[in-house]
This record gives C-alpha cells, sequence and structure tokens, in this order.
C-alpha cells in the first residue's frame, strides 16, 4: 500500500510546487533588499529562501527524473518531456550554484551594490528559467495528461 494518494501517482506533483514558491519569494525579497539600499535582514531572508529553494528544486528534480522513468509518457509528449527536463536540470543547478555563491557573499563585508544588483540579474534570470520549467512541465499535465489518473467516469454515460 502506497503512502501517496491516490491522485499522485509519484511523489514529484506533491513536491514540484515547493521550489517555485520559495524561489519566486527569494527574488521577491531580494527585490526588497535592493531597493532599501543597505545590507538587512531582509538580504538574510533572501539567502535563506535560495538556499531552501534550491534543496527543494534538487528534491524535485530528483523525483521528476524517478517520476518520467517510471510512468507512462504519450509519444507526443517525448519533446515536451525533453524540454522540461533539459530546463529543470538547468534551473536546479543554476540555484544550487547561486545559493552558495549567496551565502558565501553575505558573508563579505561591507556587500557593494554592484554585487547585489549582480546577483540580483542572475536571480531574476533562475526566475525565469523556472518559468519556463513550470511552463513544460504544464503543458505535460494539461495537454498530454501525464501523471494524471484516468478519469474511470468517462465512458459509462456520466456527464463531462
Amino acid at each position: 500500500m502506497s503512502p501517496l494518494p491516490s491522485w499522485a501517482p509519484n511523489v514529484h506533483p506533491l513536491v514540484v510546487h515547493f521550489p517555485i514558491a520559495m524561489l519566486a519569494a527569494a527574488v521577491l525579497v531580494d527585490i526588497l533588499s535592493a531597493s532599501t539600499g543597505r545590507p538587512s535582514s531582509l538580504n538574510r531572508s533572501a539567502t535563506g529562501l535560495y538556499i531552501l529553494g534550491a534543496t527543494a528544486a534538487l528534491i524535485a528534480n530528483f523525483s521528476g527524473y524517478y517520476a518520467s522513468s517510471t510512468g507512462m509518457v504519450p509519444l507526443g509528449a517525448l519533446d515536451t518531456l525533453h524540454a522540461h527536463e533539459d530546463w529543470a536540470f538547468q534551473t536546479t543547478w543554476l540555484f544550487v550554484f547561486f545559493a552558495s555563491i549567496r551565502l558565501l557573499i553575505s558573508y563579505v563585508k561591507p556587500q557593494t551594490r554592484i554585487v547585489h544588483y549582480g546577483a540580483l540579474a542572475i536571480a531574476l534570470y533562475g526566475l525565469w528559467a523556472v518559468v519556463m520549467t513550470t511552463r513544460h512541465g504544464h503543458r505535460l499535465v494539461f495537454e498530454y495528461g501525464v501523471g494524471v489518473a484516468a478519469d474511470s467516469t468517462q465512458g459509462r454515460g456520466t456527464p463531462k
């Protein structure tokens, strides 16, 4: 008996939303920190969110690879699946590297504006990569039905 709910064929749909939310929140807090013009607790909070988001992205990435290797994927969805995997890989490792660098520069005193804005530019690119990864994942679920349990009521005369 699986501990997962019947609607979740694997753990990936349960964990994938955490890195999206944490990394988006990290960038937002980072923008707020940059707008204050001086290092603050917001800067440390953004760094913490980047670390949590990168860790969650690793978990989501590995669970996604496991899900794609054990699930059925329609032939027409393979290009989208490969694009999703490529973007997820790049996004995950970008944020793992970025969170490591952020942690290091958090301890550099004083942190210059150019370093903060440069780091923010990388984070904004990373957020765009999250959007691209999400876009392909969305297509897999909502266009191709990947990872979605079939509705057992279909074909039995019940309304759609």
